[in-house]
């Protein structure tokens, strides 16, 4: 680079540059958080919010419960402090501030002017050439020393360090070796190396070193290991957003056993849920085990899992809530963060379930399709439905409603009544369930007349018979690709305008109130197809409260290849993960016939065509009866 560039003139940079660079981060910043708002807001609206065919739709669906029990209740834990508001305020007037700083830096960046100022320059000093020689250097030291003597100029205090430039210049060109390193560095003293500095303020100016070393030790080591941070936190994580250590203790658990007990633990220890209870609660975590000891509901001996201490306390605080034995306020906090995971775990449990290969199908269904236990998928939905509703499988699922206790339900199974499952409660009249909760003040039968009126009926399910797409043969053969239709309804029963004595099935427009949850949640309906014979899931799928269309038909639809030659019976199951005594069934039937015909013998071609005489004359016998049953109401499974 030409040295002579940095002899001409010094630049004097200002604090513009800082002031660029600070506007600039505040304005990404607030970019940033103005595309979150946005996105969120977006989010949060229906998509079919402001179309004229959905419209019929009332303002009151939500994917949550919007009773005045539930409406008070957190989403997840982001209500659940009470310091969230002050958190929000701080965060809005940290806002401010900042929109205010932008403003100023917006206003005061013009008034900077990128000033110049020249260097000492001892040929322009003297007023002479760089091609000079000591003589006209020499006449021009004598000449403006004397013009310059602070003897001659008392009066001028500029005068004294006119004077002294003057001397350097003379003494720097009449010394060869300083006038070359000038010439050929710009400094007198030869070369002075190269400076560093951060673009700080005039304020911060005389720190520059100090920031420097900072910056440094951020870009060489704070980075690096911020980013290893990371990657590592998040290599542990799988795309599901669950834990692989999870993972492999759900597989773990899962081939081993599927009962109840088992998977509630099993859920207790999910590494989601590993640092909620602090060393300080372990001993009310011990006093609320020796509740449940008392009680004689647990025995902590035999827990399967118990090698770290939040599989053992969550296990206690899960056994214990669905127990309805109340929780010390200083696990509250612990229980509601693992409920509020209840749809991240549960899905993983269920994915999980899927990965366990049974060698006992692989010779009746391809290798690699299909996996785990469909009675397990069943159970691991108990556990949703547990925590959901704080209620045990083995009690009666009439203590889901409010205000039920133990005489209550026994009342109900009284001969006058003779009810037993929560939708027979949801089918009785106003004047007899006024009888049955005869003592009751006005309020709390309100109370039990919501609740009964949000509760889920499936109804109208229809599932199609396996078929072939595009393929006018009815026959199914190894290998086929086969599709299932499946279609269902979610209504509610209310009091009839003709009869007020008659509760009839109406469209479902709200969501089920979940009570003795403690925080609001979304719905989820999980639709099974099995094979009963095997006990093997062959699809699964998770339908919430947007996949519903104009009417509130969900639909579902499922692609599998067709097994083995031979006859299959097939179910179809639809579950609600929130509330017990809501789900439904239908059974299939599937003949899958060998690809190869040429190699079947006669007899077996005339037993083939022996059987599909046999299942005409069978459907046509039976042709009215599935009339009835589909205009009928569904059949519900225990």
């Amino acid at each position: 680079m030409d040295q002579t560039f940095f002899r001409h003139e010094k630049f004097s940079f200002n604090d513009t540059a800082f002031l660029l660079f600070l506007m600039s981060f505040i304005f990404v910043v607030l970019l940033f958080v103005l595309f979150y708002k946005l996105l969120f807001y977006s989010l949060s609206i229906p998509f079919w919010e402001g179309k004229d065919k959905q419209r019929s739709l009332t303002s009151v669906d939500t994917a949550t419960c919007s009773c005045p029990i539930c409406r008070n209740k957190p989403i997840g834990l982001k209500n659940k402090s009470s310091s969230s508001s002050w958190l929000n305020y701080s965060i809005s007037l940290g806002l401010v501030l900042v929109c205010s700083l932008l403003v100023y830096l917006v206003w005061s960046i013009p008034k900077e002017r990128l000033v110049t100022e020249a260097v000492w320059n001892p040929f322009e000093i003297l007023g002479v050439t760089e091609n000079a020689d000591e003589k006209e250097i020499a006449r021009a030291f004598r000449k403006l020393s004397l013009r310059y003597h602070p003897d001659k100029n008392p009066d001028d205090p500029l005068t004294v360090s006119k004077f002294i430039d003057i001397q350097r210049a003379y003494e720097t060109l009449t010394n060869v070796k300083s006038r070359e390193n000038f010439i050929k560095f710009g400094n007198p003293d030869g070369f002075q190396g190269v400076t560093y500095g951060i673009g700080l303020p005039k304020v911060l100016k005389k720190y520059d070193k100090p920031f420097l070393v900072i910056y440094l030790v951020l870009l060489v080591i704070g980075i690096p290991l911020g980013v290893g941070t990371w990657w590592k936190r998040t290599s542990q994580v799988l795309e599901n957003g669950i834990k692989k250590n999870s993972v492999i203790l759900f597989r773990q658990m899962l081939i081993r056993t599927g009962t109840f007990r088992d998977l509630v633990a099993t859920y207790a220890s999910a590494f989601e849920f590993e640092h909620l209870i602090a060393k300080k609660f372990f001993p009310i975590c011990v006093q609320l085990m020796n509740e449940l000891k008392n009680h004689g509901h647990s025995d902590f001996r035999k827990l399967k899992l118990s090698s770290l201490p939040h599989m053992v306390f969550n296990q206690v605080i899960l056994q214990a809530y669905i127990l309805r034995i109340p929780i010390p306020k200083e696990l509250k906090v612990a229980l509601e963060q693992m409920i509020a995971g209840m749809d991240l775990v549960i899905s993983a449990m269920i994915d999980t379930n899927a990965t366990i290969l049974r060698r006992e199908v692989a010779h009746h269904w391809p290798v690699g399709f299909g996996g785990g236990f469909a009675s397990r998928i069943m159970s691991i939905l108990q556990v949703s439905q547990s925590l959901c509703q704080q209620l045990h499988p083995k009690d009666s699922e009439l203590l889901q409603v409010p205000m039920f206790n133990s005489q209550l339900v026994q009342r109900c199974r009284l001969k006058e009544f003779k009810i037993h499952k929560i939708q027979e409660l949801c089918r009785l009249p106003q004047s007899k369930l006024e009888h049955l909760f005869k003592g009751w003040e006005s309020s709390q039968l309100v109370q039990v007349k919501e609740y009964l009126d949000r509760f889920p009926i499936l109804d109208n399910m229809q599932v199609t018979e396996p078929f072939i797409e595009d393929e006018d043969d009815s026959r199914v053969f190894e290998g086929d690709v086969l599709t299932v239709k499946v279609s269902f309804q979610v209504l509610r029963y209310q009091d009839s305008s003709e009869a007020s004595e008659e509760r009839v099935l109406t469209s479902m427009g709200l969501s089920p109130c979940l009570f003795y949850c403690p925080l609001r949640k979304k719905i989820f309906w999980w639709v099974v197809l099995i094979d009963d014979e095997r006990d093997l899931p062959l699809s699964v799928r998770k339908l919430d409260f947007w996949d519903r269309d104009v009417t509130g038909t969900y639909f579902c639809t499922f692609h599998f290849p067709s097994p083995c030659a031979g006859t299959y019976q097939l179910v179809v199951k639809v579950i609600c993960d929130s509330v017990y005594g809501c789900e439904c069934e239908r059974k299939l039937s599937l003949k899958v016939r060998r690809r190869n015909i040429t190699n079947v013998t006669p007899n077996e071609q005339e037993e083939e065509n022996d059987e599909e005489s046999d299942n005409s004359e069978t459907s046509t016998e039976t042709g009215s009866e599935d009339e009835s049953d589909a205009s009928s109401s569904s059949s519900f499974t225990e």
